[in-house]
């Protein structure tokens, strides 16, 4: 999604273990690293809950 501010990207896990195993990855550190030189700071993450 873009809006004035940048993009955000939604991303749905079945429970805390489940995003932190991705966050643990080598593919989510791979990505980090090749996305640092294309953003303006570091990302900021905002956490939903999902609801019914």
């Amino acid at each position: 999604m873009k809006d004035d501010d940048g993009y955000s990207a939604l991303e749905i896990y079945d429970d805390d273990a489940a995003l932190q195993t991705h966050m643990q990855s080598q593919h989510f550190r791979d990505a980090g690293a090749k996305f640092a030189g294309l953003m303006a700071g570091p990302p900021t993450m905002t956490r939903y809950e999902v609801v019914g």
